[in-house]
């Protein structure tokens, strides 16, 4: 398969969705429009042609991939607290 591009805009919740799989951008982007490019095997994200995330390619619609270090330090925080907390 080729690449291929297509534009999109981040959610509010810090990620974009393409064939219905959810991916993170990094928090500060929150709705931005950024360039995705797709292939069989991975998933870029570029905003003002700077590489800001990869991942790899999702098959299953409503399947999400999130990298930690793309949300916000108080999700980080929270995320952190364990069962005693």
């Amino acid at each position: 398969m080729l690449a291929v591009w297509s534009e999109v805009k981040v959610d509010t919740d810090g990620h974009i969705v393409y064939e219905k799989a959810l991916y993170s951008v990094p928090f500060m982007l929150v709705g931005k429009s950024l360039w995705l490019k797709f292939t069989d095997t991975v998933v870029q994200l570029f905003h003002q042609h700077e590489l800001v995330a990869t991942h790899p390619r999702l098959r299953k619609p409503d399947d999400r991939h999130t990298v930690r270090d793309h949300q916000p330090p108080t999700a980080q925080a929270w995320l952190e607290h364990d069962p005693q907390w």
